[in-house]
């Protein structure tokens, strides 16, 4: 754990003084029972020996900020990184990258230079911050040249900012002005990370810490519920999720979980509806989309379903999942399409959708065959001889195919 959650842990101000770390940890302790909570001890007992060794390390110095014109300006950037609001403005960052220092040929290295040294120990900044900082410095442009000065662990999680959309919504934090997100931040990842790998107790005992910091955010209380599924408190969870979406409707990552909680508590109806907003904000994102399918297959809607997972093809998303559910939806139409067509064998458009379905199945015997006795006029030829030669061209077929179907 990083230096600032260590005293969030044992819930105690930054000290070097050992008596005060052990009076804390003592503290702490009476509350943690490693039987009931190991997880919860763990961390406790981690961050005592962390605070232990700090206080027994020699204050290093900190770094001060260079004087003249760049030193000053570099404090205008930790004032307005301090801040919560200030540090989402897109136009005072703007504004703070016009100023002299960053244009003059004299100092704008030093100030780009002294500006990501800053930004290692202080990087919580959404993407679009780090765009315009891109902008202005042309960042991406001399990784080369960065790689001789900085980090590459940092330079890759800058390259990362600066080329991909934000996935967490800053804008919904709710706390003071200056209170400490970067380790409100440090400590979600770490939860958000304990609960993919499935480890609840670490979780939980990350969401208490978080709920010490006097900031909130429904970010967190939704992976708490994802949390709650994983230890079978499923209608806990929903509750939860309900509280979270009622006063955050619109976004779509929320709305995803809020599906995949409702849908773990056997709310099917209740998922769907979230899983087709998130689709109303994101059209083709995977796993929603692969859920509405599902859930339109049980109901009946066949149609609905394929268009959703041919969507999902079309957008690049070829996965054995994918390929699974086209074909079990296929299965359903293929009966349904067939019987249609044979009410009505001279409307070819009822025909290939039928043939479509085959062909994606990897029926290519059934396809020919009942190919055999169609001859198409003019406005089906193309679609016939395409969907034909597909059906020729499978592994099956493809020795024997009878010359007069190539012409």
């Amino acid at each position: 754990m990083d230096e600032k959650q260590i005293w969030l842990v044992l819930e105690t101000e930054p000290t070097k003084e050992e008596e005060q770390i052990k009076q804390a940890y003592r503290k702490k302790l009476a509350r943690t029972n490693p039987e009931d909570d190991p997880e919860g001890f763990k961390r406790l007992r981690e961050a005592y020996e962390q605070a232990l060794r700090l206080a027994a390390q020699t204050q290093e110095p900190e770094e001060e900020l260079p004087e003249g014109p760049v030193g000053d300006w570099l404090w205008e950037v930790k004032e307005a990184y301090g801040r919560l609001s200030s540090r989402l403005d897109t136009e005072l960052w703007t504004s703070l990258l016009e100023q002299d220092v960053c244009v003059d040929l004299e100092t704008a290295l030093e100030a780009r230079d002294g500006l990501l040294r800053f930004l290692m120990d202080h990087f919580r900044l959404p993407s679009e911050i780090w765009k315009i900082i891109d902008e202005k410095f042309s960042l991406m442009e001399d990784m080369e040249d960065l790689g001789e000065k900085f980090p590459g662990d940092f330079l890759q999680y800058v390259q990362n900012k600066c080329t991909q959309e934000e996935w967490f919504p800053y804008a919904l934090f709710e706390g003071e002005e200056d209170a400490d997100y970067d380790t409100w931040l440090s400590c979600f990842y770490e939860m958000r990370s304990a609960w993919q790998e499935g480890n609840t107790e670490k979780a939980e005992s990350l969401y208490e810490d978080l709920g010490k910091t006097g900031i909130s955010h429904p970010y967190a209380a939704a992976v708490y519920a994802a949390v709650l599924v994983q230890k079978d408190k499923k209608e806990e969870a929903r509750r939860l999720m309900e509280e979270v979406t009622e006063k955050t409707p619109e976004d779509p990552w929320l709305r995803d979980i809020a599906g995949q909680v409702r849908q773990a508590a056997g709310d099917e109806d209740g998922a769907y509806l979230d899983f087709l907003a998130v689709l109303e904000k994101e059209p083709v994102s995977y796993l929603p989309c692969l859920r509405c399918s599902q859930f339109e297959m049980k109901r009946g809607k066949e149609e609905e379903a394929k268009k959703r997972l041919i969507a999902l093809v079309d957008a690049g998303y070829d996965t054995q999942d994918v390929r699974d559910a086209i074909h079990e939806v296929n299965g359903r139409l293929i009966p349904l399409y067939r019987k249609n067509w044979e009410a009505e064998k001279e409307n070819l458009s009822l025909f290939f959708k039928l043939g479509w379905c085959l062909l994606q199945n990897e029926d290519s015997k059934t396809g020919v065959s009942l190919m055999e006795g169609i001859v198409p006029d003019q406005a089906n030829s193309a679609e016939y001889h395409s969907l034909l030669g597909r059906f020729y061209y499978n592994e099956k077929f493809i020795l024997a195919i009878p010359k007069n179907k190539l012409i």
